[in-house]
């Protein structure tokens, strides 16, 4: 096993990052040609069949090691509590990855403040369970005592060293002393910002202290919003083992379903709009039905592009648009329109992952809640909403024509 494992959140390859990867493969097989490991989310939301996993774990090297993040439903909905029968069907999943699963990777909503009952039974069961890495990562102050301290090191659990930290001991890595995991968010702002130079030099400094006393070390960068991600993590790569980073050669390619977002689904790709695509999302757009006589989609467009206009996403497969989102965010709700998958292509979890990652970047900026609109005799959207935790808010919807398009 490679003692650093630098990677990102996801592999989505970021448009201005393309010629670091070879041409041809999955986007996964592409991604594991440059890199050593990468951090799965698109567990967090939803289950993969064993099969996917097994998928993905025959497309990548040998060396190659998956982190994979608890499912929301262990860490958020039941707050660890009570949850033996979801950790048994999430590692009965995820175990199929074999050797090449690195890690678990248990993230805490900030809300969740440490109970020491839960918590050690929790941990009890996870270690009944699965005997390999398990790193935490903590957002509430009191997971920093030294109580918190004690218990994870009693099951060989890692902390997470984060940024940016909810409080100072929250960058650094604890509990577990022999293996680390750095995950980057993204500072100042999170989700977007890139690391400066000066920051990676000595984080990669630390990174090979960690590989010469023989310490694995993990660091997984989450600035996914911009791709930011895929270019810090060369560069980091580059000044941890400048050898390292080169395209593997000789790899057997074999087409199958991919990660391709930070909340992850089939062959798709997720990247911001750019004025050469806008014929083909208008086209998009009439093909789904989206466009009424009294809205102008081309204005619309240009009027995205002057606010927020990195909220206007597309996916694709292929090259091909096949997916759009426009959001937005005015300081107390954000907004979603213009959710279009093409028909051929829907069923696979385009308009889900476009929606993951619309919420993402939302929540990126603070964003606590999102509200959209859905005509009522419009069932299959209603109900593809509220597969995706969305509910009826029971208000009128009113609105007023400051312009004519």
């Amino acid at each position: 096993m490679t003692d650093v494992l630098i990677g990102c959140a996801g592999w989505s390859l970021a448009p201005g990052s393309r010629a670091e990867f070879p041409a041809e493969g999955t986007h996964l097989q592409r991604y594991a040609a440059v890199f050593p490991a990468v951090e799965i989310n698109s567990s967090f939301y939803r289950p993969h069949k064993p099969g996917t996993y097994a998928k993905w774990a025959e497309s990548v090297p040998d060396s190659f090691r998956f982190a994979v993040k608890v499912p929301k439903a262990i860490t958020h909905a039941q707050r660890l509590a009570d949850s033996e029968g979801l950790l048994d069907a999430f590692l009965g999943e995820v175990t199929a990855l074999g050797h090449k699963l690195g890690a678990l990777l248990v993230q805490l909503p900030p809300s969740l403040a440490l109970n020491i009952r839960v918590a050690e039974e929790f941990f009890a069961g996870m270690r009944r369970k699965h005997a390999g890495d398990v790193f935490l990562e903590p957002r509430h102050e009191t997971w920093f005592r030294a109580d918190a301290n004690r218990l994870m090191q009693d099951f060989t659990i890692g902390r997470v060293a984060a940024d940016p930290a909810v409080v100072a001991a929250a960058a650094e890595p604890a509990a577990a002393t022999d293996k680390v995991y750095f995950r980057l968010h993204g500072s100042p702002q999170v989700y977007y910002s890139a690391y400066a130079d000066e920051y990676l030099n000595e984080l990669a400094a630390r990174l090979r202290s960690y590989r010469d006393a023989g310490v694995p070390a993990w660091c997984i960068f989450d600035n996914t919003a911009r791709g930011e991600a895929i270019r810090n993590g060369i560069d980091l790569m580059r000044k941890v083992s400048p050898e390292a980073v080169a395209p593997a050669r000789g790899h057997r390619v074999r087409e199958h379903a991919g990660d391709a977002t930070s909340a992850g689904t089939a062959a798709i790709e997720i990247r911001e709009f750019d004025e050469k695509d806008e014929q083909e999302v208008v086209s998009l757009w009439d093909r789904c039905g989206l466009l009424r006589p009294w809205n102008d989609p081309h204005k619309d467009i240009a009027r995205k592009l002057h606010v927020q206009r990195d909220l206007f996403l597309v996916g694709t497969v292929e090259e091909k648009i096949v997916a759009s989102v426009m959001a937005g965010y005015d300081g107390h709700r954000g907004w979603v329109n213009y959710l279009a998958v093409e028909p051929s292509h829907r069923r696979r979890g385009f308009g889900r992952a476009l929606m993951d990652e619309a919420e993402r970047r939302l929540s990126g900026l603070g964003c606590p809640k999102v509200n959209l609109q859905i005509r009522a005799e419009n069932k299959e959207a209603i109900a593809f909403y509220e597969r995706i935790g969305f509910a009826d808010d029971s208000v009128v919807s009113m609105g007023k024509r400051l312009r004519k398009d």
